[in-house]
């Protein structure tokens, strides 16, 4: 986690490098267990550089706090951030998909949840 603080003393305030340091540093303390740190880099990185201001880069934060959300357990805040996120084109938008819901363990804090369940089901047209 040192590293990552150090990281952050390089970026220039503002910029999508320092909101994506913000971002790694509160997965870092949801990984940890330690939620009011987690939960506020999320939003920090959320705050720098918001869907708003880019909404090719922006959702991609959103998608590190719903990571966040997962890690600690946390499916009422996760799931209508990952419900919105699969409805918009955004530069993540390839890697978040109903099938890496199903597969990557960083939701496996939330998997039995049916609103995720429901996210992550096959759709047929």
């Amino acid at each position: 986690m040192q590293d990552i603080r150090r990281d952050l003393e390089k970026v220039a305030p503002g910029t999508y490098a320092t909101a994506a340091t913000h971002a790694a540093l509160g997965l870092a303390h949801a990984g940890l267990g330690e939620a009011a740190s987690a939960i506020a880099e999320g939003q920090k990185a959320m705050t720098i550089y918001p869907t708003s201001k880019d909404p090719f880069g922006g959702p991609e934060e959103e998608e590190s706090m719903a990571y966040i959300y997962a890690l600690l357990g946390d499916a009422d805040h996760a799931i209508p951030i990952l419900k919105r996120l699969l409805q918009i084109p955004y530069g993540g938008a390839m890697f978040l998909t109903p099938a890496t819901l199903r597969l990557d363990p960083i939701w496996d804090q939330i998997r039995n949840d049916p609103r995720f369940q429901e996210l992550a089901a096959e759709k047929k047209p």
